[in-house]
């Protein structure tokens, strides 16, 4: 009785078609243990453990060239060595695509909510603290300047200028000037921003250009006050730096800190 697999029978293992046995055998990474009389390619134990080894090198893009080498010379360190980068290659790949995932689940979210909602939504917080950067007004507004001050400040928390622009918020001062802040971090170099606890409401809005959020923040101001007693500044945080549905404008969220409703 045969003892040892016939090449069909080797694929059959793995699910695989015949010429990719035929293709690792003329690359010389894979040969037959014995040919009977007949010309029968036949495969035993240790042939069955090379191919597994072969084929888990190449799901994980290993060229060939290197293969042939890890294969044919085998080393345990370097094929260790090779493992281990493998690893956390893979892990950096399942960050990127876990980031990739929230960016997609939050455009989809916001596509499918619309965004375009004119009713405020109402929602409490605890004390929020934000380091004072910068402060602009409609005249001297300057975006090369704040890309300056997150490129420098991003470079000292290690954080991208992306990161940073992120997760800056403009508070309202007055009618005209505008405080540039980041959350709160022991940084001594610039001045603590407390937004109390308590009720705040928002209200998002597509901008076309920063120069249109001054006008929306006064649209707000007045929306709200037809509802609500205003007890603070308004802050403003861009959500994404792109639009989902127009393509031309950023969407921002308006926010401020109110008292009581209005009867």
């Amino acid at each position: 009785m045969r003892k040892l697999i016939t090449i069909g029978e080797l694929a059959d293992i793995y699910g695989i078609n015949i010429s990719v046995i035929r293709f690792y055998e003329r690359k010389d990474v894979l040969s037959p243990a014995y040919m009977d009389d007949n010309g029968y390619r036949l495969y035993g134990i240790d042939e069955i453990e090379r191919l597994d080894t072969i084929l888990f090198l190449r799901h994980m893009d290993i060229p060939m060239k290197e293969l042939k080498k890890i294969i044919k010379d085998y080393h345990k360190e370097d094929y260790q060595k090779l493992l281990m980068e493998k690893k956390q290659s893979i892990r950096n790949k399942i960050e990127r695509l876990q980031a990739l995932e929230k960016d997609v689940e939050e455009r989809l979210d916001y596509i499918t909510k619309g965004i375009d909602s004119t009713a405020l939504v109402k929602n409490t917080y605890a004390d929020r603290r934000y380091l004072k950067v910068i402060d602009v007004d409609e005249m001297t507004y300057s975006l090369k300047v704040i890309h300056d001050t997150m490129k420098t400040l991003g470079k000292k928390w290690d954080k991208t200028i992306l990161d940073m622009f992120k997760s800056m918020v403009m508070v309202r001062q007055d009618e005209e000037r505008y405080t540039m802040a980041l959350p709160y971090r022991e940084e001594t170099d610039y001045e603590a921003i407390l937004l109390t606890e308590g009720t705040y409401v928002s209200r998002g809005y597509y901008c076309k250009q920063y120069m249109e959020i001054f006008s929306q923040a006064e649209v707000f101001m007045h929306d709200v006050r037809r509802e609500y007693v205003i007890e603070g500044h308004v802050t403003i945080r861009e959500e994404h730096l792109n639009s989902y549905l127009y393509p031309d404008r950023s969407y921002y969220v308006f926010e401020v800190k109110v008292s009581e409703a209005l009867s």
